[in-house]
């Protein structure tokens, strides 16, 4: 609806430009794909912990810092990168973590691997967020004029902001389906996100393994899809670049 809104008005609060003019569009996407395929799983890890591995409540609440350590040490890293590199080739380096990173967490958590590989898995993942998150932000800034960077960067977090919630979303769908599937009951599960005081059966248990499993399909998936997104992204900005570098030659 603000689509089709954007595009009747003269001055809209949202441009359509500041979410498809380049490489605006491909920051945005590679951004939010990271981040859906990220926090679709990392969001449930506790209740894994708390449930099919057994672990305390504090135990399973710590779980998710490794994710957000990985974020924050990677944007450190990339900052100092980017001196050198240039952000399209951080963003893809990013993306392409992102993929055996999402896929370890999915076999070990399938499989029963030692939790410390888990937990190895999501900080690889939070880094893949820290490399494409922060060089999508520094050349989201660089292409952007000074009179329009509020707006810029409004859009891209609002994009942000709805791929977080549209991964958590489609996360706790999948996982809540495999448990249907598997079980017939999932009341188990919302009680235990609830912070009630149950014990799931065996059966509910490998229940919510396999769906979490399953959460990390999809976290593959929208971490392929960010591989594809971040090479276009690589692809024009070096085509982009010999281009200048031509024009500039004597």
């Amino acid at each position: 609806v603000y689509w089709w809104y954007s595009g009747r008005v003269a001055e809209p609060l949202l441009a359509r430009e500041h979410l498809t003019r380049f490489p605006l569009r491909r920051v945005h996407a590679t951004s939010g794909l990271v981040l859906v395929a990220g926090l679709a799983a990392d969001n449930y890890l506790p209740l894994y912990m708390q449930t099919t591995r057994g672990r305390s409540e504090v135990f399973a609440a710590f779980s998710v810092l490794f994710l957000t350590i990985g974020w924050s040490g990677a944007a450190f890293v990339v900052s100092r990168l980017l001196d050198r590199w240039h952000e399209s080739d951080a963003i893809l380096a990013g993306t392409c973590v992102m993929l055996p990173a999402t896929a370890l967490a999915g076999t070990a958590i399938a499989l029963g691997w030692p939790i410390p590989i888990v937990f190895t898995a999501f900080f690889l993942m939070g880094c893949a967020i820290g490399f494409v998150s922060t060089s999508g932000l520094t050349l989201l800034q660089s292409a952007a004029n000074d009179d329009e960077m509020g707006r810029v960067n409004a859009a891209h977090q609002f994009i942000r902001a709805l791929s977080i919630t549209y991964g958590v979303a489609v996360g706790g769908a999948i996982l809540l389906l495999v448990v249907d599937r598997e079980v017939g009951d999932v009341e188990v599960v919302r009680d235990v996100l609830g912070g009630e005081d149950v014990a799931p059966s065996p059966a509910t248990l490998d229940a919510i393994r396999d769906g979490l499993a399953w959460v990390h399909v999809f976290s593959g998936l929208a971490a392929v899809a960010a591989i594809w997104a971040a090479t276009i992204l690589w692809r024009l900005v070096r085509a982009g670049r010999a281009d200048a570098t031509t024009v500039d030659a004597p």
